[in-house]
């Protein structure tokens, strides 16, 4: 049905599956456009798409697309309030590539300061990017995030430290 949001979402996982990145891009535009914003597989399509633009190395699309999602707010029960913590790690990394790091470090912080979802970002690593993002923002604290990373056994941290 090519009014239906979720065959273009479902279409998208494959592309994923298969690394076609750009076909992938392609159908999350589609689940946006054929969905509204009330619904859970529009918020899902857009963070999917950001994500992927991050990948592709598409800052200021990956921008457009997690800053949307990251200001969003979800209720309880809906699925995407537990995809928040990815969204604002990838947006944190995004704006760490597009050199608004003081952004960055706003980004890592809020992602840090939630609980609980469904990433996969080990603490160490949080805290490795928000140091990156407050030494090139010109903040304090780097050196201790830094140092927390490379105890908690992050070796990009642990190299980064050494030089």
């Amino acid at each position: 049905d090519p009014s239906n949001p979720y065959a273009y979402l479902g279409k998208a996982e494959v592309y994923i599956s298969k690394k076609e990145y750009q076909e992938a891009v392609d159908c999350l535009q589609m689940t946006i456009k054929k969905s509204v914003a009330l619904q859970t597989v529009h918020w899902h399509g857009r963070r999917l798409k950001g994500k992927l633009h991050l990948k592709l190395k598409q800052y200021k699309e990956a921008e457009f697309e997690l800053k949307l999602f990251t200001k969003r707010e979800f209720p309880e029960n809906n699925p995407n309030l537990k995809w928040k913590r990815d969204a604002l790690f990838d947006y944190g990394q995004t704006q760490l590539e597009l050199e608004d790091y003081s952004a960055a470090v706003d980004s890592f912080q809020k992602m840090m300061d939630i609980e609980f979802g469904n990433d996969k970002i080990s603490k160490a690593k949080q805290l490795r990017f928000r140091g990156i993002a407050k030494q090139k923002a010109g903040q304090n604290g780097y050196k201790s995030d830094l140092k927390a990373a490379a105890e908690a056994g992050d070796k990009v941290a642990i190299k980064m430290l050494a030089t």
